[in-house]
């Protein structure tokens, strides 16, 4: 079978099949589905006798295009990536350092890992609403003094604090192609902040000393965001998203979280007929 342009000539027999009686026509049911690059679809069936052929026009003419799609559609969605608190310093930490004359070192890790996981679900090809869990990721700080007229003093003191919560956000895209799509997102987030601190001292001749502090802290805050999203298939894309969070309660916390995440986007219910 061959699908030509209009005026193509059919091209001319393969060699190795002259006189051949494996190239011979069999009686097979065959089916085909096919999608032409300028939007047309063609539906083939091939049959003893017949060959019936039904071809669909897509848009022609030359603009931006979208494809068929139904009123909504509901899509699964997961996303990981790398999230960083620019607030949390050792400051504070070094100055206790020197009012208590003490000699040491802080460390802070300010960037780890983030995630979302959720369910979209899409009105038209403009606007939209997900919603699901997220993990904001930890701050850990790591601070070792020693207290210059004991030798053998040890104090360390690790300390943490992390977030997680649930999201809900509307997003709009105001700017659809064909696979492409910028979304622009924004909505709250329900959060809950765990911290707390480890002080650990060792002082010869006399007992290690342990306390553990901890402490957690709620609130809504708002979130917004942009999302980068590619559909390689009706239903399946890649998708960057960039998002933006201000964790306040009015009394001990105060944050400001950037997060930068890859993951994909599953259409689960209703599956379109055509999409991008």
């Amino acid at each position: 079978m061959y699908i030509l342009q209009q005026g193509e000539e059919v091209p001319p027999q393969d060699k190795k099949c002259v006189d051949n009686k494996d190239c011979e026509c069999k009686d097979r049911p065959v089916a085909g589905y096919f999608v032409i690059g300028d939007g047309d679809t063609i539906n083939v069936g091939i049959n003893p006798e017949t060959v019936d052929v039904h071809v669909t026009h897509g848009n022609v003419s030359g603009g931006p295009r979208h494809e068929e799609t139904h009123l909504f559609s509901v899509s699964a969605i997961g996303e990981g990536g790398l999230s960083f608190y620019p607030h949390p310093s050792c400051a504070s930490t070094r100055q206790q350092f020197v009012d208590s004359g003490l000699t040491g070192v802080c460390s802070l890790s300010t960037t780890d890992t983030a995630f979302r996981s959720g369910v979209g679900i899409d009105f038209l090809k403009y606007f939209g609403v997900m919603g699901g869990y997220m993990n904001g990721g930890t701050v850990k700080l790591h601070a070792t003094a020693t207290i210059p007229t004991i030798p053998g003093s040890s104090l360390t003191d690790n300390g943490f604090f992390s977030t997680r919560g649930w999201f809900f956000e509307g997003l709009v895209r105001p700017l659809p192609v064909k696979h492409l799509d910028i979304a622009i997102h924004g909505g709250l987030q329900t959060w809950g902040a765990s911290s707390g601190t480890t002080f650990t001292a060792i002082i010869p001749g006399l007992p290690n000393t342990v306390n553990t502090t901890f402490q957690k802290n709620s609130g809504v805050a708002p979130v917004i965001g942009v999302d980068v999203e590619y559909w390689i298939v009706t239903d399946l894309g890649l998708n960057a998203t960039y998002l933006y969070t201000v964790y306040h309660d009015g009394s001990s916390v105060d944050e400001i979280n950037h997060q930068m995440l890859f993951g994909i986007k599953l259409r689960v219910f209703p599956l379109p007929r055509f999409r991008r």
